[in-house]
């Protein structure tokens, strides 16, 4: 290529030169330059220039002002104009840009900020601005701090498994005495272990009313529970019937006895049982506990009444029982007495139905609770 001759109309001195900078081992993109962030700084100490250029957020690059005095040569740039072919030099100041790091202290900056921001308000804000601070650092916890206790405190922690044992083992408490070893079904639950022989000659006697003056009584005295039983025996011999009334009384008596509210109950004028004052100590003495405030019903126990009127109901039928009167009597599901009849031994025959069935040999204990509606945790 030939050279150019240029005439030179003009020398730019002036003291705002033109700033040329270059990136060690670095290559702009054409298509990056728009992106390119540049701006010249003044240190007010020194009072030299600092050019920075970044190209995006994590490549910022710097380079302070070279020192003229150790500069002997002048840098000019020269400007050619192809039209008239005249050429302006314009003095230039090469700076040499490096990487620069930058120092992750946002946390700390915003967190000295908030400190201060809560010191300026407690001082000068408003008293309510003052109470919501106040509040805010009471509420304030160290997470890393309550860890560390919380890791402390599990270290001290045991575990006694005979008491785990014992917890596991609370619900057998309410069921009614069986022998879950017996050769004969008769030989599971026995009538004796439920009832003392005088109590039993106190309900074979009302019995022995029902069924000597049954014009006495009216359907409305008895629970659709105990009428499905009374019907359905089969029994001839007439000491079988009385054996099997006596049971459907008490049974009564402890129906009864569940739906009545729990606060009635409590109070001194309750009666469990109009004929027996020996029966209503029993039934409050078995199915109450004595709390500060008398005698309450709490769920444990409303569990334990209704495990024993099951008991007593097998017992007065023949070992077959139909829980759908006693779900309507008492307001409880029947898939829930099911359940309760599984923790007695009993088996849902045919499966599906309202029925259960006592048998040998027994099912295992049932190992998951039943899974119905959520209950209340107030006494019923």
């Amino acid at each position: 290529m030939d050279p150019v001759k240029c005439r030179i109309s003009k020398v730019d001195d002036s003291s705002d030169k033109t700033v040329v900078v270059s990136f060690p081992s670095e290559e702009l993109i054409p298509e990056g330059a728009h992106k390119v962030k540049c701006g010249i700084f003044k240190e007010k100490s020194a009072g030299k220039k600092l050019v920075i250029i970044a190209t995006d957020a994590d490549n910022v690059y710097s380079g302070n002002e070279p020192n003229v005095q150790k500069d002997i040569l002048c840098n000019l740039l020269a400007i050619r104009n192809k039209k008239t072919n005249k050429v302006r030099l314009v003095h230039i100041e090469n700076y040499s840009l490096t990487i620069r790091k930058q120092e992750e202290r946002r946390d700390a900056v915003s967190e000295v900020s908030r400190d201060d921001f809560q010191e300026l308000g407690m001082k000068f804000g408003s008293k309510r601005k003052q109470r919501s601070l106040e509040q805010y650092a009471k509420m304030h916890t160290d997470t890393e701090l309550i860890e560390e206790k919380l890791n402390k405190m599990s270290e001290t922690v045991t575990l006694d498994a005979s008491a785990m044992e014992k917890q596991d083992d609370s619900s057998s408490v309410y069921l009614p005495p069986s022998n879950r070893d017996a050769q004969t079904v008769e030989e599971v639950y026995k009538l004796t272990d439920l009832l003392t022989s005088g109590e039993l000659e106190v309900l074979k006697a009302e019995a022995l009313q029902i069924l000597t003056h049954a014009e006495k009584y009216k359907k409305e005295d008895f629970t659709e529970f105990f009428w499905q039983i009374l019907t359905n025996l089969s029994e001839v011999d007439k000491d079988k019937v009385l054996n099997c009334v006596t049971i459907l009384v008490y049974a009564e008596l402890i129906t009864k006895f569940l739906q009545n509210n729990s606060k009635h109950v409590a109070t001194k004028s309750y009666s469990a049982c109009s004929f027996s004052q020996e029966i209503h100590k029993k039934i409050m003495n078995d199915f109450t506990v004595q709390s500060a405030g008398g005698r309450t019903r709490p769920l444990s126990m409303r569990d334990k009444g209704i495990c024993y009127i099951i008991v007593l109901g097998l017992l007065a039928n023949n070992f077959i029982l139909d829980l759908q009167p006693l779900s309507q009597c008492i307001n409880l599901p029947v898939k829930r007495l099911i359940y309760y009849g599984s923790l007695l031994g009993t088996v849902n025959s045919p499966k599906g139905s309202s029925k259960i069935v006592l048998k040998l040999p027994l099912p295992p204990m049932p190992t998951e609770a039943y899974q119905g509606k959520k209950r209340s945790s107030s006494s019923n």
